[in-house]
């Protein structure tokens, strides 16, 4: 925590720098275009819903499942390669219908494919998680491309390169701090539902008891004598407790991108398809800036 307040400060210290130098760095003032700050909220918001989940699902799929780096790779791909598909098609759909309904239609599949994902556990199939994290892609895609345009299409052609040099900054931001937020809540999740599950499985319990005595007795028909089974029986529950808290931790992050997804869809619905004297005339020709 103490962390990010630092870095709140650092970044309140840069911009107010950069707001008050004649030749900045960033020219911070191209936000006053109403269009291109409600644009950079959108996305910052869809940066964070982005790189959560790809921070999330390797300690799953690595930490708990066993899979090897190389496997969990594998299994991210299918994601990046919709995501990679879908982007000149939200381009062209861009030209066609603009970045209003787009934006809206991508959140909505996005908040639905992260409303799924909150029932991860460790029984879900590989073949689940691989359309959760597709469906993911897709709506992401939908939003990414035409919202970073319209909000280049809304300042003028002069500002245009600040403009972009900006919106690159504040998404990298967003990231950095998306990151470091769910890292957070994942913690402070983790150690909740261990301290509830731990009260739930305690030994004085009678719930408790009657596991305990199962696995001890199942691990004394492995041949371990009584106290050696004990202390199995115990690694064993700490463990389950473990793997079962970090898993219902991850749920809890991924229900707040379901939230944060359905935000970003209504601030969608205000961005308007302003295009000022002296901006581009339509999205195709800001594709590649973006």
């Amino acid at each position: 925590m103490a962390f990010i307040g630092f870095g709140a400060v650092c970044l309140l210290f840069f911009i107010l720098i950069e707001w008050n130098k004649k030749e900045p760095m960033l020219r911070i003032q191209v936000v006053k275009h109403g269009v291109f700050s409600l644009t950079q909220v959108v996305l910052s918001i869809a940066s964070v819903i982005l790189f959560v989940p790809l921070f999330l699902f390797p300690i799953f799929l690595e930490n708990i499942m066993g899979l090897s780096a190389v496997q969990t790779g594998l299994l991210l791909l299918p994601q990046a390669l919709v995501t990679g598909l879908m982007m000149p098609i939200a381009g062209r759909l861009y030209d066609r219908i603009g970045a209003r309904w787009l934006a809206v239609a991508g959140f909505a599949v996005t908040a639905f494919s992260m409303y799924l994902t909150t029932s991860l556990d460790v029984n879900t199939p590989f073949s689940t998680i691989i359309l959760w994290l597709v469906l993911r892609g897709l709506g992401i895609s939908l939003v990414m491309m035409p919202i970073t345009t319209a909000g280049l299409n809304a300042v003028p052609n002069e500002l245009v390169n600040q403009a972009t040099a900006l919106s690159s900054t504040i998404r990298q931001v967003a990231m950095s701090f998306g990151t470091a937020w769910a890292t957070l809540l994942y913690s402070h999740r983790i150690a909740f539902h261990a301290a509830a599950n731990a009260d739930q499985l305690n030994v004085f319990s009678p719930t408790g008891q009657m596991v305990f005595s199962q696995i001890q007795q199942l691990f004394m028909t492995m041949g371990q004598p009584m106290a050696e089974a004990r202390q199995s029986a115990i690694g064993y529950l700490a463990g389950q407790i473990r793997i079962h808290s970090m898993v219902q931790g991850m749920s809890d992050v991924f229900y707040v991108t379901v939230w944060l997804a359905v935000a970003a869809l209504i601030l969608a619905l205000f961005i308007a398809e302003k295009r000022p004297e002296g901006s581009q005339p339509d999205g195709s020709s800001l594709q590649e800036t973006a």
